[in-house]
């Protein structure tokens, strides 16, 4: 694994290049697991090392199919969203590296149980999408800052403002939201948790085939990037694979990583979070007794580039909630997230 948890994380790296989400404080040194068993392997044969390297080259297009399944469950009673959308994502000369940006944004489906919500997506979706910030990485693959952000708050406003202007002290509710939601820190921070799936956990790495990595480690999470969350995670290159139907059967590597936050931050930050959007007090109105996360990310890549052919991203929360003194709810939400990546001119 790299020596540098900055990097090996992706974290924005370098002064001036606009405010650090600080992703990672790096608590322990990244372990193999199961030492026995590795050296049981070696003595039998010398495990197969693999380079990852970060090189996706000025030109580069892909068509993107990006699917977002939610299952919410509260009391027994299911709450299911799926959207599908299409986007082409292209890479860029900078000055300072490379420009990644995201265009030409399509609704390819969505179901939900609100029928008559879907024309309105469809349409808030696809404005919206035009305005999806770029992406400013170095050439190592570490990412310095986001590029489009004030057009972003400037046009999701005029789009929202028919609504608020309807709404009693809805510019009000739209502030706090926005500080909450689409500050410069919180965008930054989801986009390095975007990133880091993609290229930041990895570049520059190299690891054994089937070996399983650990660390602990401090996350600023993208809805509370002021106060950091302990984490623990499981690293491991799963094997080879083909990248895609056609391909050579050992074209690619299937990277995966485990992450589980630490339950009682957690729970403390989302009743401060819930505090902030609402501006009222939860203690001693209600009270979180349970809170569990758990984060599962699989890349599909080219080892050598770490230009990416599928990934999956899916994060499982549940807990036990309810008002002070009153009956407890059992919770759960399932969000999983796929990314088909094709590239037409490769």
């Amino acid at each position: 694994m790299s020596d540098s948890a900055d990097r090996f994380f992706g974290r924005p790296a370098g002064a001036g290049h606009g405010p650090s989400p600080k992703r990672l404080i790096v608590l322990a040194s990244i372990a193999l697991l199961s030492p026995s068993l590795l050296l049981a392997q070696a003595e039998e044969k010398a495990a197969e090392q693999i380079a990852i390297d970060f090189a996706w080259p000025v030109g580069l297009k892909a068509s993107v199919v990006a699917r977002r399944f939610q299952v919410r469950n509260t009391g027994g009673t299911p709450d299911t969203t799926d959207v599908t959308v299409g986007y082409n994502m292209t890479v860029g000369e900078h000055a300072d590296g490379l420009l990644i940006q995201y265009d030409d944004f399509r609704l390819l489906g969505v179901r939900t149980a609100d029928r008559e919500a879907v024309p309105a997506a469809q349409a808030i979706a696809e404005q919206l999408g035009a305005l999806a910030p770029g992406l400013l990485v170095s050439r190592s693959g570490e990412l310095l800052r986001l590029e489009g952000t004030d057009r972003l708050w400037a046009e999701t406003r005029g789009l929202l403002a028919p609504l608020l202007d309807s709404i009693p002290g809805g510019a009000a509710q739209f502030d706090r939201l926005f500080e909450t939601l689409l500050s410069e820190e919180v965008l930054l921070s989801q986009a390095a948790a975007e990133w880091n799936s993609l290229v930041g956990a990895w570049a520059g790495s190299e690891l054994e085939v089937g070996a399983v990595y650990e660390l602990e480690a401090e996350e600023y999470l993208p809805l509370s990037p002021e106060e950091p969350v302990p984490y623990l995670y499981y690293f491991a290159l799963a094997g080879r694979r083909s990248c895609h139907e056609g391909a050579a059967e050992s074209s690619c590597v299937v990277l995966q990583i485990n992450s589980y936050p630490e339950p009682e931050a957690v729970r403390r930050l989302i009743g401060e979070l819930v505090e902030t959007m609402t501006g009222q007090r939860l203690e001693g109105r209600f009270v979180y007794e349970e809170f569990q996360i758990e984060n599962f990310v699989e890349l599909v890549a080219e080892p050598g580039t770490l230009v990416p052919h599928a990934l999956e991203v899916i994060q499982d929360v549940s807990g036990v909630g309810g008002a002070v003194g009153g009956p407890k709810q059992e919770f759960s939400q399932r969000r999983v997230r796929t990314y088909k990546y094709t590239y037409p001119n490769r």
